[in-house]
């Protein structure tokens, strides 16, 4: 046992872990650290499995994940236990929807049925730089249910190096007792408290890296909402997103929402007072006469809805230079009014 000097931090060393901490490395910008394992709890039936098809495509093709940076393709992994023969069309739809052919994601992507167990052998001798498990209980049905199954569970994945989402069900209440669930875009309603709701154990959503809960969006003009909660850092914000069809009516893809229909009443307001404008923090304050506090909660949801671009040292306030922050609508983004657009 460690002497309890050892176990003393100086301010150095807390700056040093800190930086440390908000230095690791994404797959995927916002949603994937890479090298931890991570979860993704929702209720069955939101579409979560095209959802992380799509993730594994783009990480495979290189291509940008809702919003997020393209980067070079990677090797994934895709553990099955829920879709079976479904799989091939989900990923081949998706493929077809990010405007890439199939078959360039042959030496990338890779699926294994999880009946034929190994996956964390296959992973390796498959170089995955991230593994996706659809879903938990296949995978391992005691993790699921005790906390010291899934502490040691969570302890192995973390030994080999890449990433692991774990695709996780909301425990199946009475149904009075999920009407009393608030929905996820609710704003008193935070993170990990929610996820109070996920099936099983504590140590599930305690000793993940990453927790992306996702649910139905009931506010704005968006089909389902995202809100990843990432250890050492925080809430990193609410993510909106849409299911685009085709010309049939068939689901192929999924999108970020973006747009002023995901603003509040106040917001939108705001909003047209600053549009087209390129101000300071402090020209913000004086322009809308709210307070701090007020105008942090506005410059959040507009970055939410990608209607505002920080811009670091980009003008002068009270003789310093400080960022500015340009409000209007993004380059690339679709306003999130229209949700029902068809591929064609």
């Amino acid at each position: 046992m460690e002497k309890p000097e050892t176990l003393i931090k100086t301010i150095s060393a807390l700056r040093k872990a800190a930086q440390e901490s908000h230095a690791t490395p994404y797959l995927i910008h916002e949603f994937i650290p890479a090298s931890q394992p991570h979860i993704m709890p929702g209720d069955s039936g939101l579409g979560k499995s095209p959802l992380v098809g799509q993730m594994l495509v783009s990480l495979a093709l290189g291509k940008e994940f809702l919003g997020a940076a393209e980067t070079k393709p990677r090797k994934v992994l895709m553990v099955d236990y829920e879709n079976g023969p479904q799989v091939l069309n989900i990923l081949d739809t998706i493929c077809r929807f990010l405007g890439r052919e199939p078959g360039e994601q042959e030496s990338w992507l890779g699926v294994l049925d999880g009946n034929d167990c190994g996956a964390v052998d296959a992973a390796d001798r498959w170089g995955a730089e991230l593994i996706t498990v659809d879903a938990l209980r296949g995978f391992n049905p005691l993790a699921e249910s005790k906390n010291d199954h899934a502490a040691e569970m969570l302890k192995e994945l973390q030994k080999h190096g890449a990433a692991w989402l774990l695709v996780h069900h909301l425990r199946k209440d009475p149904a009075q007792e999920q009407a009393k669930r608030k929905p996820l875009d609710r704003e008193d309603v935070r993170v990990l408290e929610w996820l109070n709701a996920a099936s099983g154990a504590r140590a599930l959503i305690n000793q993940t890296h990453a927790r992306l809960a996702i649910d139905e969006a009931r506010t704005g003009t968006a089909d389902l909402i995202i809100r990843p909660f990432v250890k050492g850092i925080g809430e990193t914000g609410k993510v909106y997103i849409n299911r685009v069809f085709d010309e049939e009516g068939e689901p192929v893809g999924y999108e970020r929402a973006t747009g002023t229909g995901l603003l509040s009443l106040n917001h939108k307001h705001w909003l047209s007072r600053v549009e087209g404008q390129s101000l300071t923090y402090g020209e913000i304050e004086r322009q809308l006469d709210l307070s701090r506090s007020t105008i942090a909660a506005f410059l959040k949801e507009c970055a939410q809805a990608r209607l505002v671009e920080k811009i670091p040292g980009a003008g002068f306030d009270g003789g310093k230079n400080k960022p500015r922050y340009r409000f209007g609508e993004l380059p690339n983004s679709v306003d999130s009014v229209d949700s029902a657009r068809t591929v064609r």
